[in-house]
């Protein structure tokens, strides 16, 4: 078995890379998921139907994200990898794909979140009592999106250079300025009116605002190799959009089908009651304290796996891609004990009733039981997706949702009268099977490839012409 094979030892040296990339973002993560936590008390202050309200429009969101996170990172993949050959203007062109990518994915979910907040809200749950909140929040935070995809592209870029600490300067301004904003907005501080969920819907729009300024003075003064002016912004070969289409495709229907499933799930889950909704609320918030170690493994696989592969390092590429693998298991078994514990602590901080607090802690525990499995199988994901071998990371990851997730708890929430932790267990226990076919296909080395071979590599100045999209 992989996580066996000593072909691929870990050494001091290796460890001590990914740490140095790693670190720095996945506390940029934990920062960012620490205030989503004290978001979500300070929400759930004013009640479960608030809690909840503001739970079912963020899954409405989270397929928007998705879709951003598919295009970032398949743009990422070659922006790395161009890096890794010295290829500077590809670099432009890769970022700016990626802005462009974003706007028109992003914008016409923007609309709906304005145009149809009760029909979304009604889709997770169909309680009257959810209405009111969700309309005050999802108009509001659906227009934060548009600076807060364009801010994540941008980090992105940055972290594909291996650059991860300036994005968490960033991201420690932008969250101290969503608590402020939150607190004074939510409660009615410092003679600000109180507002509610209003307060927080537009705490986090202003913060999302201040974090797209910092993004952009940023790039501008560090002078990044991708940076690129406005008016360059549409001058795109069409050959590099053709192949970054062509791997970022099955990333972004990956991304939208694993967030379409995300959202299903939570529907499933909420067939037990509004209470559940709560409970699984905050257990979605606390459990992001922990899956930070993802967001550290991603940056550190781009740097380690697609910077060797872009400069044609093979069996450099193929050995880091084995060792963070190794190394993603081993540190998840310190996040797994983490999390166990913080069940005896977070649900606590809720204004719920206790039944919600204790079910939500019996489900953090579960969660903590199948850490490593988790961990296993979304670095598996990330290597694959760091060679461009996005088809194969594909049915890994959402095929292997929707055919055996998704049909294995509906059957467990339509058919039976289980109680909610035996329908949790369900969707966890599949992804033990799920784990060995990852590890199957990451054997298959698919992802072991040079993908910006297949782009013209000139370092010759083109004009916008018929090879180019021009604005």
């Amino acid at each position: 078995m992989l996580l066996k094979n000593k072909n691929y030892p870990l050494d001091g040296v290796f460890v001590k890379r990914v740490s140095y990339i790693a670190i720095p973002m996945m506390l940029q993560q934990l920062i960012t998921n620490s205030v989503n936590l004290v978001d979500n008390i300070m929400v759930g202050q004013l009640g479960s139907y608030a809690i909840s309200g503001v739970a079912a429009a963020n899954r409405f969101f989270m397929l928007g994200l998705a879709a951003i996170m598919g295009v970032s990172n398949g743009a990422a993949v070659y922006l790395a990898q161009f890096y890794g050959g010295k290829q500077y203007k590809r670099v432009q062109e890769s970022f700016r794909l990626s802005i462009v990518a974003v706007m028109l994915l992003i914008l016409p979910l923007v609309f709906f979140s304005i145009l149809f907040p009760d029909l979304i809200i009604r889709f997770f749950n169909k309680d009257p009592g959810l209405l009111a909140p969700g309309r005050e929040y999802l108009p509001i935070v659906g227009v934060a999106l548009i600076p807060q995809c364009l801010s994540f592209s941008m980090q992105s870029a940055m972290r594909a250079l291996g650059d991860t600490r300036r994005p968490l300067q960033i991201s420690i301004v932008t969250v101290l300025t969503n608590v402020f904003f939150n607190y004074v907005l939510i409660f009615g501080h410092f003679g600000f009116p109180r507002l509610e969920v209003t307060g927080a819907a537009l705490g986090t729009l202003i913060a999302r605002i201040v974090e797209l300024i910092c993004s952009i003075l940023l790039i501008c003064n560090v002078k990044y190799c991708f940076a690129t002016k406005v008016r360059d912004l549409f001058k795109i070969p069409r050959i590099l959009i053709r192949e970054v289409v062509k791997r970022s495709l099955p990333l972004t229907i990956n991304e939208l089908l694993y967030g379409s499933a995300m959202a299903l799930l939570f529907k499933l889950y909420a067939t037990r009651g509004t209470d559940v909704m709560a409970a699984m609320t905050i257990l979605g918030t606390n459990s992001d304290l922990f899956f930070i170690i993802f967001s550290g493994m991603t940056a550190a696989t781009f740097v380690v796996v697609s910077q060797p592969l872009g400069a044609n390092e093979l069996d450099e590429a193929r050995a880091n891609g084995y060792c963070m693998i190794k190394f993603s298991a081993l540190i998840s078994l310190f996040f797994a004990g983490l999390m166990f514990l913080s069940s005896f602590v977070v649900p606590e901080f809720y204004r719920v009733a206790p039944e919600i607090k204790s079910m939500a802690a019996i489900l953090v525990r579960i969660s903590a039981a199948f850490f490593l499995i988790y961990t296993v199988n979304v670095q598996c994901f990330y290597t694959m997706r760091s060679g461009g071998d996005t088809k194969r990371s594909m049915i890994m990851d959402s095929g292997y949702f929707w055919l055996v997730n998704i049909p294995a708890v509906a059957t467990a929430a339509y058919l039976t009268d289980w109680s909610i932790y035996a329908v949790f267990l369900i969707g966890q226990f599949v992804d033990v099977i799920k784990m060995f076919l990852a590890l199957y296909l990451v054997q298959k080395e698919g992802w072991v490839k040079n993908v910006t071979v297949a782009v013209d590599v000139s370092d010759l100045e083109e004009e916008p012409g018929e090879d180019m999209i021009s604005a």
